[in-house]
């Protein structure tokens, strides 16, 4: 029994070497050259429908008159349009905290409020601020 089994793996391996052996070098190159060939045929096939559905769009377009494709606008009074009107950005400034120097201190040195600082910051209530950091001003 042990006998037939390692005659019957031995004949499943041999088959196995040879299919692999087939599907080396040319073999390989020639399979992947068949699926690109296939993917461009199917490709190719499908953007020539797509152009033959474009220029019969193109063909209807042409047969009909101008004033049915472009719709007559509804007569409204004319409004002048308003420009908008760009307000001018003011340059960042930012202030380096001193010693001794608060939120309270900063604030009324540039002649804003605390919570703005806080804002402009994102600040929470509780957040301190140390020598050496840079505070936005405006």
């Amino acid at each position: 029994m042990e006998q037939t089994l390692q005659n019957h793996e031995g004949s499943i391996k041999s088959e196995d070497e040879k299919t692999t052996k087939s599907l080396t070098g040319v073999d390989i190159v020639k399979d992947r050259v068949t699926r690109l060939e296939t993917a461009f045929s199917v490709k190719f096939d499908s953007l020539s429908e797509r152009m033959g559905n474009i220029e019969k769009s193109i063909a209807q377009l042409k047969g009909k008159p101008v004033a049915a494709v472009i719709p007559k606008p509804a007569s409204k009074p004319v409004t002048p349009e308003k420009k908008a009107i760009k307000k001018e950005k003011k340059a960042s400034m930012f202030h380096t905290v001193q010693k001794g120097e608060t939120l309270y201190s900063i604030s009324k040195k540039y002649n804003t409020s605390i919570s703005a600082l806080r804002k402009l910051n994102n600040l929470s209530t509780d957040a301190k601020i140390y020598p050496g950091n840079n505070i936005l001003i405006r």
